[in-house]
């Protein structure tokens, strides 16, 4: 009877996880226990079911997996997946960072997630020119583009990468002439350079998500980043369980 008691009174706390008020209290009771183990599966296991009541999240994490099942990797799947729901949502690497720190230097990385990074980086650069047309971020978008002399891509892939990019404003045209394409036909190629990067790479997918979702999505991340922290941290746990959690972070 009382350890029903006990692990329903760690249920409700580790359900607290969302609210950073709560966290200093979750780390302190995390440190007084002779084993964390429940409490850190219990936190696991509210984050999880977080994302299990909406169905274009869940798939969302699914699109992930599928992504770093499809890749050569350096570094755990779960530090993968850390890495591309940080390029799905332009967040920083925190989480990723935690669990692998090579996340810290670009070069260490699988040549696959170098350019996924990288393609990343351009579609976000054309995405902005359409929203404001300038010169030197043209420029800039046109060197970023140049990923064939530094990757070895796929011949599908390859063709119509170099396809889209012909469709670009030559850059001898006058300047006039390159804003004014971005300002009517711009939007018109992005959504060409995100099909292809669908198609080829499995990533830049637009989502859609409401502001509910977004801000599910957002505790989801920042509660699996403050999870990892204290795996890490001075909290008694089984390396067995620890083990369990991060192997399975962001999966469904």
């Amino acid at each position: 009877m009382i350890a029903k008691i006990w692990i329903k009174n760690l249920k409700e706390l580790a359900e607290k996880v969302t609210d950073t008020s709560w966290r200093e209290v979750i780390l302190l009771t995390a440190s007084m226990l002779p084993k964390a183990d429940i409490l850190f599966l219990k936190i696991k296991e509210f984050l999880s079911q977080l994302i299990q009541k909406n169905t274009k999240l869940k798939d969302l994490l699914a699109s992930l997996n599928q992504k770093v099942q499809s890749i050569h990797l350096s570094c755990s799947e779960s530090a993968a997946r850390a890495f591309y729901f940080t390029l799905s949502n332009q967040r920083d690497f925190n989480l990723a960072l935690s669990l692998d720190p090579q996340f810290a230097y670009q070069t260490k990385l699988s040549k696959d997630m170098q350019l996924d990074s990288s393609l990343v980086r351009s579609f976000m650069d054309s995405i902005n020119l359409v929203k404001n047309p300038d010169i030197k971020h043209f420029l800039s978008l046109c060197l970023s583009l140049q990923i064939e002399e530094t990757f070895k891509l796929d011949e599908d892939f390859l063709e119509s990468f170099t396809e889209l990019k012909k469709q670009l404003p030559p850059l001898e045209q006058e300047n006039s002439h390159i804003l004014a394409w971005w300002k009517n036909q711009g939007q018109e190629w992005v959504d060409k350079f995100r099909e292809i990067l669908i198609n080829h790479r499995n990533i830049c997918y637009d989502w859609r998500l409401d502001e509910q979702e977004k801000e599910l999505w957002n505790l989801f991340y920042n509660g699996n980043v403050f999870l990892v922290e204290c795996l890490q941290g001075e909290g008694n746990i089984s390396s067995k369980v620890k083990q369990e959690i991060e192997s399975t972070l962001l999966s469904i």
